[in-house]
């Protein structure tokens, strides 16, 4: 569950560290045992923060998915996101920088302070995301 290749987005998740995670598995075949043993494997590894209690949690369901015996949906809150926020706020920031396109967005009732503070809250986010990374 916790593989790269089992990703959605495409961030490596050796850079970081899990904050919080959650697996929803469907399927007879699988022993809740099992499960727990997993999750309790990979919630005392290294890759995840130590301080949040209770920071994995699983749910099961016996009824499997169609054509398949078995399934599995990962769902976490990893400090890697940080890049992808970066990625996304570089351009951004030259564009507002340029004024580029903010007419669009005032036309549709946006008020230019709206988009300086939505800036100002994603580096507040990636600041406490970095933060959280290095507080163990």
């Amino acid at each position: 569950m916790f593989d790269v290749n089992n990703q959605m987005l495409a961030f490596n998740p050796q850079h970081g560290k899990y904050l919080t995670a959650t697996g929803i598995f469907r399927g007879r075949t699988l022993s809740l045992k099992l499960l727990h043993d997993y999750i309790s494997k990979e919630k005392n590894s290294q890759r995840f923060i130590q301080w949040i209690p209770n920071n994995c949690k699983i749910s099961h369901c016996d009824i499997p998915p169609n054509e398949l015996s078995c399934s599995v949906t990962g769902i976490a809150n990893h400090t890697g996101i940080v890049k992808q926020f970066d990625y996304i706020l570089q351009p951004y920031t030259k564009l507002f920088q340029r004024r580029a396109f903010i007419h669009w967005f005032i036309d549709e009732g946006l008020e230019e302070i709206e988009l300086i503070e939505g800036e100002n809250k994603i580096k507040d986010l990636m600041k406490d995301y970095k933060q959280y990374e290095n507080d163990e």
